[in-house]
């Protein structure tokens, strides 16, 4: 089966960090910086937050996709929402859950699992 055998080859980590708000207006869930890259057969996604905040990341299909909740609200800024993104990332939409978390929805153009997904702190803070 031509999934499966994708779903082996790439797989789909996903990393939530915290640091130091560089400014005192910072809100908890805001995003300071996001990264991403494809690493070997590996796509990687992180974002950097203001604070530690509650989050959850989980996949879906019809249409396939990486779903990354953050407990905040309008915590992405557009312009992130503009950058290049590898080539297994078909688009990225931002918003509100239905539960009114902060809501980033990555569509994925290949069935991907998700590895790991954690929330560390980074060495700055």
């Amino acid at each position: 089966m031509k999934w499966r055998r994708n779903l082996r080859n790439l797989l789909l980590a996903a990393l939530i960090a915290w640091g130091p708000a560089p400014a005192a207006q910072a809100a908890p869930g805001e995003v300071l910086r996001v990264e991403s890259g494809f690493f070997g057969r590996t796509l990687t996604l992180r974002l950097n937050l203001a604070a530690a905040v509650p989050y959850r990341v989980f996949t879906l299909d019809d249409p396939r996709r990486l779903i990354v909740d953050v407990a905040a609200e309008g915590w992405l800024e557009p312009a992130l929402l503009g950058r290049a993104w590898p080539r297994a990332v078909g688009g990225i939409r931002a918003g509100a859950s239905h539960d009114r978390w902060a809501r980033l929805a990555v569509d994925l153009r290949k069935p991907l699992a998700l590895e790991t997904a954690q929330l560390r702190r980074t060495a700055e803070g």
